[in-house]
């Protein structure tokens, strides 16, 4: 999979949950608002009129207006009820509250006894309701702390799939960079499944490393007996000896075999023009007053050209 892809197949996965979080949220909020209310609609307005018709039962004598107000109080709760249980107690506070409030004291206790007995009842519902919310609230909260859970759980996977298929390869390329300026020529990028873009690029990178190794250090003849696919080179030693002996030179050189085959270049002859770096592969081919190179001869084997215009 290509890394735009995956990271934004993962950012969507984050966003998607973040969303059903705050979804999640809204509707819990939304499902406790109406218990809330119905706890101060339906209970709450049975008990104050409870209340109320308590108080003016204790109210003795009672006049008209007060009369008035326990019919009022009783009409509220008559036609606010809730639970079953309340029409027993509704019943009996109509059968008795005439004579009760006419200060008969049996009906007056049948009266109270309801009225307690009605304020019990939604005093239960309200603390039933409580409890209902107080799930509901704690459900909620589980949920939102799952929701959580997996999202630190897939932010994680995220950093990881982002430091595992961009962080390291971009550090690898980093390092094979520093190594190539610092003068190690061996290091190559080596990643550990890829993703196809950082694949692409280290085939390619390490391509040209290895096109920069071939030439600075070249090729030498193949012994015989040699199969004729085999390019033999200098040894490790030998190259890493000649290349530090080359670079510390004043002037840009490079070292050729006896067939004028370039072995080594010095870092400053990488640096001059092409033409100049291509003379080396054929000065034997270019007549000597053109030649931009002077040839010395080392040994057998091994000649040292140096360019002419640099000489000291």
């Amino acid at each position: 999979m290509r890394v735009r892809t995956e990271i934004t197949a993962l950012l969507i996965a984050l966003l998607s949950l973040q969303i059903m979080t705050s979804l999640g949220a809204i509707g819990l909020l939304s499902r406790m608002a109406p218990a809330i209310e119905q706890i101060i609609e339906e209970n709450s307005y049975s008990i104050i009129a409870v209340e109320e018709m308590l108080v003016i039962l204790g109210n003795t004598p009672v006049n008209d207006e007060d009369l008035e107000r326990f019919d009022e109080a009783f009409t509220r709760a008559s036609t606010n009820i809730t639970e079953s249980e309340e029409r027993p107690a509704i019943n009996t506070i109509e059968r008795y509250h005439q004579a009760a409030l006419s200060g008969d004291v049996q009906a007056r206790a049948e009266t109270t006894a309801a009225l307690s007995e009605l304020a019990r009842i939604n005093h239960a519902s309200m603390a039933r309701m409580d409890e209902r919310a107080k799930r509901m609230g704690i459900s909620g909260a589980w949920a939102a702390m799952i929701l959580g859970v997996i999202s630190v759980l897939l932010g994680l996977v995220f950093a990881r799939r982002l430091l595992h298929r961009v962080v390291e390869p971009s550090e690898d390329f980093q390092a094979t960079a520093r190594a190539f300026a610092s003068g190690d020529l061996l290091r190559r990028v080596h990643l550990d499944e890829p993703p196809p873009e950082f694949k692409d690029a280290a085939r390619c990178m390490n391509t040209l490393l290895d096109e920069h190794q071939r030439l600075r250090h070249g090729e030498v003849p193949r012994p015989e007996g040699a199969s004729a696919g085999t390019k033999m080179t200098l040894a490790e030693g030998e190259r890493r000896l000649a290349i530090a002996l080359l670079d510390d030179y004043a002037k840009p050189s490079a070292l050729l075999d006896a067939s004028g085959r370039v072995l080594a270049t010095s870092r400053s002859a990488l640096d001059l023009p092409a033409e100049a770096r291509a003379q080396l592969k054929e000065l034997d081919a270019i007549e000597e007053q053109e030649r931009l190179w002077r040839r010395r001869q080392l040994t057998d084997a091994l000649w040292l050209a140096t360019l002419k215009g640099a000489e000291a």
